[in-house]
């Protein structure tokens, strides 16, 4: 029906309907239109900041506590290989993680006690694992010698003529006298004994080093003393150290003055954490705080006395101590 002949108020409904009709199918078109055409470009956001990781500070207390660790890892690790065996694998990737801990200790600024402790501990266990396993990678050993020579050049810097050229220093870098020698009411048999050494205050696990260059002719367990080491240097002079954790040379082993020879421990008849040391001449025991102290010189250590002065038992005759405290 055309719509001049309709009433006129209908074919202005019409007409509305028909305009509207036409609107809605032109924005459906576009709408499809865009779709085909995909996604509108907008700008691509930043790339998150990534921060970067800067290599992890090894101090000196925190390479001494990694090296026992290992020295104790590696102790069972040969304990368990045959005669004449390659290094395990997880043993050599272990040295790998050891020489980048020095690197990062060597980086930084450090103690001439720190360098001494850390290059003792690394040359004996290096030492044990040379007997130990059959031709170690030459890599590994050209590395280790390395580190170890930047490890003593380092501590020549630090503390200059601590080890005079006979060659004796004191077994721990602080020496802090805990008992004298002597005639001495022993803290655990309760009766009066001579005391044939000095009692050392000690860490747990720190290093033991050797006073002198000499061979190692004892290092083992003993009734009382616990684990101990005994050095025979020139001239018949003789050091003991006792009540070790655990001892880290060998019998037969030559040592320089510095090498470590075990960790201080408790281990056998002690009160306490602290290394006996003894000094021998001819057979007989002698204060170290006297004829030792000569042969160290003044470069050493402050030698501190916690101590103090005991005064003998009268009318008792001393006689040598038994392993004590």
């Amino acid at each position: 029906m055309p719509l001049r002949s309709l009433p006129p108020f209908l074919a202005l409904v019409l007409c509305a309907c028909a305009t509207t009709q036409r609107a809605s199918l032109a924005r459906s078109g576009a709408s499809r239109l865009r779709d085909e055409e995909g996604p509108s470009l907008t700008a691509a956001p930043p790339p998150p900041t990534v921060e970067a990781v800067a290599s992890e500070a090894v101090t000196g207390e925190t390479l001494r506590r990694r090296l026992v660790r290992f020295a104790s890892d590696a102790q069972a690790a040969r304990a368990s290989a045959l005669p004449g065996d390659a290094m395990p694998s997880a043993e050599l990737a272990r040295w790998e993680s050891v020489q980048t801990d020095v690197e990062r200790f060597l980086a930084q600024e450090a103690s001439a006690d720190d360098v001494s402790a850390v290059r003792a501990l690394l040359q004996a266990i290096l030492d044990l694992d040379v007997r130990a396993y059959r031709d170690l990678p030459e890599p590994l050993l050209q590395g280790l010698e390395a580190r170890l020579a930047a490890l003593d050049a380092r501590f020549l810097v630090a503390s200059p003529g601590t080890v005079r050229p006979a060659g004796f220093r004191w077994p721990l870098s602080t020496v802090r006298v805990t008992s004298r020698f002597g005639k001495r009411f022993h803290p655990i048999q309760r009766r009066w004994k001579l005391h044939a050494g000095v009692d050392l205050a000690a860490d747990p696990n720190e290093p033991v080093l050797a006073a002198g260059a000499g061979m190692v002719v004892r290092a083992g367990w003993t009734a009382g003393y616990g684990y101990e080491v005994e050095l025979q240097h020139v001239d018949g002079l003789l050091t003991r150290y006792s009540h070790l954790t655990s001892t880290l040379v060998l019998e037969g082993t030559p040592v320089q003055a510095g090498d470590a020879l075990g960790l201080a421990g408790r281990t056998g008849t002690a009160t306490g954490v602290h290394l006996h040391f003894e000094f021998v001449r001819a057979g007989v025991p002698r204060d170290p705080l006297k004829e030792f102290k000569k042969l160290v010189g003044t470069s050493s250590p402050k030698v501190v006395i916690l101590a103090p002065q005991r005064r003998t038992k009268k009318g008792k005759d001393a006689h040598p101590e038994e392993p004590g405290a």
